[in-house]
């Protein structure tokens, strides 16, 4: 599996500040926007933690989360001219594109500019790599670029960390701020780092997050659509005190995860996020169905419906969102894998839109294929050799048929006209493949190219002679 979309950029802040450790200014933030305008308060840790033993947030302190219902949908931002999408989810985008890294990020500067968004202290353009941060209806997102891996190639990241106030998250007594800015979050106590990692979670929920897994000392929690990372780990550079590292981001969908979630991995480009449980699999289905219809979502069944080796159920928000979720039958060493994967609304209309136009276009296009056939088909006949033949005198009750024609003559005239047709058609330059010529019955055939026919004939010398020619290949048709 991926590491989380948070994890990775949380550790290299980390990396960063070891290096930087001294510094009120640290360069490298959880994502690119992080700079040295953003400062940490004087003497208070962020969240209002007191620097005085006995102090912290209380447990019953309200989220600090700004409820804003419609972050900015990066799908709908344009990119630079001549881009080509990496990845793209509402808030998640990434791109490559031929270009210098100057132009490339002034295009997203002004883009975020007109939309009446500010921008944060700590903007840094150069040549080689172009990084910022913008604020907007409650919003942080952060924009980089940077030169890819061909010759002339910039990629281009944006990135939405949510409406989280970092500066006031809980902290634990005794906390001291290092660097607080729009992106993250760094501090530092003299506290151990187990301790201090169980007082954060407890914090934390206790303000309203929900775990949402954790991998290695990197720890995850969800409220609303914001996703938290608690970074907890020593900092050998400050004399081995533990730094406490927070970023956040923005989940593109709902995707919650039952308490007992194990190896948590979000993949945002996909909206999709997958963990293990040892729960059996009727009880995955049970902790869903409680969690989801806390908030009025639905599952499209009661029971969960199997396909291939999964448990699969739908579950539809009141808005018309939907949750697909997966869940393996077989468990492996006592864990049991889980995927969960989102869809909103819009998407949705979307995807049945792109369909129904896919539709229309097969259509058309069979259409036109069937049309094509048939002129194709109708020119083939076009150009089908001509077997014309005179009717004798006194022929009667002629049959014309699709391949040929059959008609009769008087008794005893059937070998008459067969020899008559045989020197026609050997002057028009058909080869005499096969003849029979009898006074009661007798065959003729003919070949050019790629048509042949055949002239046969029974005459019984009492009853009226039939006879007929058949062709494959040929259109026989009949001279007036």
């Amino acid at each position: 599996m991926n590491s989380t979309s948070t994890e990775a950029p949380c550790r290299r802040l980390a990396a960063s500040t070891r290096s930087l450790i001294g510094a009120l200014t640290i360069a490298a933030a959880c994502m690119p926007g992080c700079g040295p305008g953003d400062k940490a308060p004087e003497g208070v840790a962020a969240g209002g933690a007191s620097d005085a033993k006995g102090g912290g947030a209380s447990p019953k302190t309200p989220a600090p989360v700004v409820v804003v219902p419609k972050p900015v949908n990066l799908k709908k931002l344009p990119m630079f001219e001549g881009g080509e999408w990496a990845s793209l989810s509402p808030a998640n985008a990434s791109y490559r594109v031929k270009g210098g890294v100057k132009p490339v990020f002034e295009f997203h500067r002004k883009q975020f500019l007109d939309l009446g968004w500010k921008e944060a202290a700590g903007t840094s353009v150069t040549d080689q790599a172009a990084s910022g941060t913008f604020t907007g209806a409650g919003y942080t997102v952060s924009v980089s670029a940077y030169p890819g891996g061909d010759p002339g190639s910039i990629s281009v990241l944006l990135h939405n960390h949510g409406n989280v106030e970092l500066a006031k998250l809980p902290l634990p007594p005794g906390t001291k701020p290092v660097y607080v800015g729009a992106a993250s979050a760094i501090h530092v106590t003299e506290a151990p780092v187990a301790p201090t990692t169980e007082a954060v979670r407890a914090l934390l929920m206790n303000t309203g997050w929900e775990p949402h897994g954790n991998v290695g000392d990197s720890w995850h929690f969800k409220q609303g659509l914001n996703r938290l990372s608690a970074m907890i780990s020593s900092a050998p550079a400050q004399g081995g005190k533990t730094m406490i590292n927070y970023c956040s981001e923005l989940l593109s969908g709902e995707l919650p995860v039952p308490p007992d979630a194990g190896d948590v991995r979000y993949v945002d480009s996909q909206q999709l996020i997958t963990f293990e449980t040892g729960s059996a699999y009727d009880g995955v289905l049970a902790a869903y169905k409680q969690i989801l219809g806390k908030t009025g979502w639905k599952p499209n069944r009661d029971e969960a419906y199997q396909i291939d080796d999964n448990d699969e159920m739908i579950f539809r928000s009141p808005g018309g969102d939907i949750i697909i979720m997966k869940v393996k039958r077989e468990a492996r060493e006592g864990k049991r894998n889980v995927a969960v994967s989102f869809m909103s609304a819009e998407d949705l209309a979307e995807s049945d839109r792109r369909d129904k136009e896919e539709g229309t276009r097969i259509k058309a296009k069979l259409a036109a294929e069937k049309e094509k056939m048939a002129a194709q088909a109708a020119q083939a006949e076009l150009d089908k050799p001509r077997v014309t033949v005179a009717m004798p005198a006194g022929a009667s009750g002629v049959e014309q048929t699709k391949d040929g024609l059959k008609f009769v003559v008087g008794n005893g005239r059937a070998k008459a006209v067969a020899e008559t047709w045989r020197k026609q058609f050997s002057d028009a330059g058909w080869k005499e493949d096969a003849a029979t010529l009898d006074a009661m019955a007798g065959v003729l055939s003919f070949t050019k190219g790629s048509g042949s026919f055949t002239i046969s004939y029974t005459d019984t010398g009492f009853l009226p002679a039939e006879v007929s020619i058949s062709g494959h290949g040929v259109v026989v048709e009949r001279k007036e």
